[in-house]
């Protein structure tokens, strides 16, 4: 449905993601398979086989997509350093800004020198918000337990105006709810009209736990025919509508649903930054924001997430203010969280980073994080 069985050589990223860490445990990585329309409805047996053996050595992870496709990957992809992932430690170290473009520039000369192992590999296209093209798909996931599926697809319909294209029933405890618009729109309108469906959802319905981490052009959602790790139950196809939503009219629904501002939050004391200042003129680039993450000590375990150690705020608004630091950047929530983790670990820092990450941050802003630290 998201592809289309009119375009059997679509593009589609499947991927194998992990389950949300316990407190104390590092966070998983995503398994991607690359693969077209043709292969999954299909079922390719070669595609098949590579899912199950990954799965095998990876119980408890999910099998989803990346629900917006990407834009066509360049032919070069690979023959440059920017393609590789930064690495942020190593032997529980974390890495300078020089050693982690020297680990990137390794890894693109093995990797251009005919080396295919996976762990010298370019990321995977596809699977980061900078890879995304024009969006036409909208979605809503709630995580209260025991919140009737038939219920979760009412409160759809009263935020989006129309019954859900089509709903997955995941097999758990949710139904997610896509919605297709009527013309694909650019990665950043869509990101406005999916905060708008977060705030919409929080407003009619709070007690629904509407998921407000969903927010990336580039979400992994659940995929109907794989199991859910939890229940075992299969993931399933559960309606299916002709609704198609015209992008204006929705964001003038969207935006009447919204709630009341909060209060604006006393401003904190800081002390004279002239760099910052500088710094926050313009996007700031994903270095700069390891730099400066680089300055903020380490979470000192059980001290709680509130407490200021060695800056105005707390680890959990500074985590809140990464994230949108990232987001101003171009990068998403895994890009924070993976940036934290090396910084301030779950494993002996007392805290379950990703967790604290998607617990809430919506009013924050990239100044919770710039403010802290030297």
């Amino acid at each position: 449905m998201l592809r289309g069985r009119q375009r059997p050589d679509a593009p589609v990223l499947l991927t194998l993601f992990p389950p949300r860490p316990q407190p104390g445990q590092p966070v998983g990585f995503s398994r991607y398979f690359p693969a077209t329309c043709h292969q999954v409805l299909d079922a390719e047996p070669a595609l098949l086989a590579a899912i199950e053996g990954t799965t095998r050595e990876a119980p408890g992870y999910s099998l989803g997509l990346v629900v917006n496709a990407a834009m066509p990957q360049p032919p070069d992809w690979g023959s440059r350093p920017e393609h590789f992932p930064l690495r942020f430690t190593r032997k529980g170290q974390p890495l300078s800004a020089a050693e982690q473009q020297a680990y990137q520039v390794e890894r693109c000369e093995l990797w251009n020198s005919g080396r295919r192992e996976g762990w010298c590999a370019p990321k995977q296209w596809g699977a980061s918000i900078e890879h995304i093209g024009p969006c036409e798909w909208l979605f809503a996931e709630c995580d209260r337990e025991g919140f009737p599926k038939a219920d979760q697809r009412s409160l759809a319909a009263a935020v989006f105006g129309a019954p859900p294209s089509f709903s997955i029933d995941t097999g758990g405890k949710s139904e997610h709810c896509y919605y297709r618009l009527s013309r694909p729109v650019p990665p950043a309108d869509w990101a406005r009209l999916q905060a708008l469906v977060i705030g919409a959802y929080g407003h009619l319905e709070a007690a629904a736990s509407v998921d407000g981490s969903l927010k990336k052009p580039n979400q992994v959602m659940r995929l109907a025919g794989g199991f859910h790790p939890r229940t075992g139950a299969l993931a399933t196809i559960h309606t299916a509508t002709w609704t198609v939503l015209e992008p204006e009219l929705l964001e003038q629904r969207l935006q009447a649903l919204q709630p009341p501002p909060p209060p604006a939050p006393p401003r904190p004391l800081l002390r004279p930054r002239s760099s910052s200042t500088r710094r926050r003129s313009r996007v700031p680039t994903l270095q700069e924001i390891a730099d400066h993450l680089a300055t903020i000590p380490r979470r000192v375990p059980d001290q709680g997430n509130y407490v200021g150690t060695g800056s105005t705020y707390g680890h959990r608004n500074i985590l809140w203010g990464l994230v949108k630091a990232c987001e101003e950047a171009g990068y998403g929530i895994d890009t924070a969280i993976s940036l934290m983790e090396a910084h301030s670990p779950s494993a002996t820092c007392g805290w379950d980073v990703r967790q604290v990450a998607i617990s809430g941050g919506d009013q924050a802003s990239p100044g919770w994080f710039w403010g802290a630290g030297r």
